[in-house]
């Protein structure tokens, strides 16, 4: 008899413990699979800034009420968490490159992102937002009364049957702005919450946790519950995320539907730059006929290209050449400027207005020349 009530005691704690902790990857999802069978990068260069705390985001306001609510914020390490966020991307090969911009503890406002990633050549910056990072107890599933038996029978067999639920709740707010026009092009709103049953060395060893659980609860058996249970939660954001991107993003930015009342794909996969120059009509002691109005019609165009066409051509991604400033240093300079700024699909506008000449040049071949101011 003794035996028999002993293999009963055995077979309740093997069928209870483990929980449900193994979770579908974002790999294994079958949406994301379908979706990765003909999958291309999003064409654009990512930089990720350092993690960001909504203003809603509390933790010392929800841990204290723990007692009350059973439900429990742990502390976010800003910098592991952005890395998770940067293999999501890196590992689904979302973008065509995905990398850090900035420390984990720089403290830029948005527009001081956008203009460190365009001086790094990056087509975007992508912002990623807390607003929710808990988890909590849920109750005693049906295993419960089964494991107090094997408790009063056995201690060591009861610490594996996982009679605990618990969930996790997690919010992220996404946005994706282009480094070259300053605007918004994706913003995705993320909630998921997650349940699994724990045994007691997942939410943490409690000797008498089978009759104190969830009162005794410390930081580190949230901690423990948290290692477990917030990945189920992550790993449906991340899913959610890729989808979005898949569905809504990438067709966009492949130009196969319009963004209405939003900026042309192209300032996100690639930017447009123009160098405009207007030289004077006079030369050394010679003066030009015909070009007394270059500077005007150089002017004219900056100012077309930065104020009727700013959602394309940024005031930073234009460049204006008049009068003295069009000497020869200078134009060489602006040439220089682009060819370190451009890269495929780029689009470029070299405006020359003034005089020029033709003359013999490399194998005695007439060449055309312009001339600057000097």
């Amino acid at each position: 008899m003794r035996d028999s009530l002993l293999l009963l005691f055995v077979a309740v704690a093997l069928a209870g413990c483990g929980g449900e902790t193994e979770f579908v990857t974002i790999d294994d999802d079958p949406d994301v699979q379908r979706r990765m069978a003909d999958w291309e990068p999003i064409g654009a260069t990512v930089g990720v800034v350092p993690i960001r705390f909504h203003d809603d985001f509390d933790p010392e306001r929800i841990n204290a009420k723990t007692e009350e609510t059973n439900r429990f914020s742990v502390s976010i390490d800003r910098e592991v968490m952005r890395k998770e966020f940067l293999e999501f991307f890196r590992h689904n090969k979302v973008f065509a490159s995905t990398t850090e911009l900035g420390r984990w503890d720089d403290q830029f406002t948005l527009n001081e992102w956008l203009d460190k990633a365009w001086d790094e050549n990056l087509d975007a910056v992508c912002e990623v937002t807390v607003r929710r990072y808990e988890v909590g107890w849920v109750g005693r599933n049906g295993w419960y009364w089964p494991n107090l038996l094997v408790w009063g029978y056995t201690w060591v067999g009861s610490w594996f049957v996982a009679d605990e639920r618990y969930f996790a709740d997690a919010e992220f707010h996404v946005t994706l702005h282009s480094a070259h026009s300053k605007f918004q092009i994706f913003r995705g709103e993320y909630r998921n919450q997650a349940e699994t049953n724990l045994d007691d060395f997942q939410r943490g060893w409690d000797l008498f946790g089978i009759f104190l659980i969830p009162g005794s609860m410390r930081p580190d058996n949230w901690g423990k519950v948290n290692s477990v249970v917030m990945p189920l939660a992550m790993h449906d954001v991340k899913v959610k995320m890729f989808k979005d991107y898949a569905g809504t993003l990438k067709p966009f930015l492949d130009r196969r539907v319009p963004n209405p009342g939003g900026p042309d794909a192209n300032v996100v996969t690639g930017k447009r730059m123009a160098l405009v120059i207007g030289a004077p009509d006079v030369y050394g002691d010679y003066r030009i006929t015909g070009v007394k109005y270059a500077g005007n019609d150089a002017s004219a165009l900056h100012y077309h290209l930065t104020e009727a066409l700013a959602a394309d051509f940024p005031t930073k991604n234009v460049r204006l050449l008049t009068d003295k400033n069009a000497n020869r240093r200078n134009i060489l300079d602006g040439l220089r400027w682009l060819q370190e700024k451009i890269r495929p699909p780029d689009d470029v506008i070299i405006f020359f207005a003034g005089g020029g000449l033709t003359a013999e040049g490399a194998g005695g071949a007439p060449a055309n020349f312009i001339l600057p101011y000097d």
